[in-house]
């Protein structure tokens, strides 16, 4: 199991480093990015899980055993986070056009996006370099 979760978090770096000359805007940048945040879960995720389903039993509650005490927790977490989910779904409804407000805001700094590396090297080589 060690093995696996040193050979996750060395993919997941090596595909963060690898997509940082891509820029924002790029779809292989973007996709090393997912790749990187997926496995970066993965790799936490069984030392996450033992954790909660081997937790402790409490003090004064005897007659429960580790493995239910941790299955309360799974479950209390889940519990927590549809309550979470249904609460921005409300909030989403009684909020409506958000999403078009944030517009002018975004134009701002849209130029600094423009910005990448590959943009770069492709004015320089076409001769534009003061650009």
């Amino acid at each position: 199991m060690a093995t696996i979760t040193t050979y996750l978090v060395a993919a997941a770096v090596a595909a963060l480093v690898l997509s940082l000359p891509f820029g924002g805007k790029s779809r292989v940048g973007s996709v090393l990015r997912r790749f990187a945040a997926c496995c970066g879960i993965l790799a936490l995720l069984p030392a996450i899980v033992v954790s909660i389903v081997t937790a402790p039993s409490p003090a004064g509650r005897p007659g429960i055993s580790d493995v239910g005490c941790g299955a309360e927790s799974l479950l209390a977490l889940g519990v927590l986070s549809l309550v979470a989910w249904a609460f921005l779904v409300i909030r989403k409804r009684l909020a409506g056009g958000s999403v078009k407000q944030r517009a002018p805001m975004m134009r701002r700094y849209r130029h600094r996006a423009d910005n990448d590396l590959l943009e770069f090297l492709d004015r320089f080589n076409r001769g534009d370099r003061d650009a």
